[in-house]
């Protein structure tokens, strides 16, 4: 599917990237980062491509963390 790269995404998002990936490389992380509204980026270093399905502990506290963070939800 393409898109856009002038979408703008909205949501708060966290994209986990590892260090050394060959199929998504950081360059393409570094990229949807700037097309976020309120995004993070986590480098796994020395990681490879799907570091967030595995059991990287970095990876691991950046998702849990995360997915942790109370925000304010809109008209509440």
């Amino acid at each position: 599917m393409r898109y856009s790269e002038r979408t703008q995404i909205e949501p708060r998002t966290l994209i986990v990237a590892g260090e050394h990936d060959l199929f998504t490389p950081l360059e393409w992380a570094q990229r949807q980062l700037r097309r976020t509204v309120d995004g993070e980026l986590v480098v796994v270093p020395d990681g490879g491509h799907g570091v967030q399905a595995g059991d990287d502990p970095v990876a691991r506290d950046a998702v849990t963390e995360f997915l942790l963070q109370r925000r304010s939800v809109p008209g509440s």
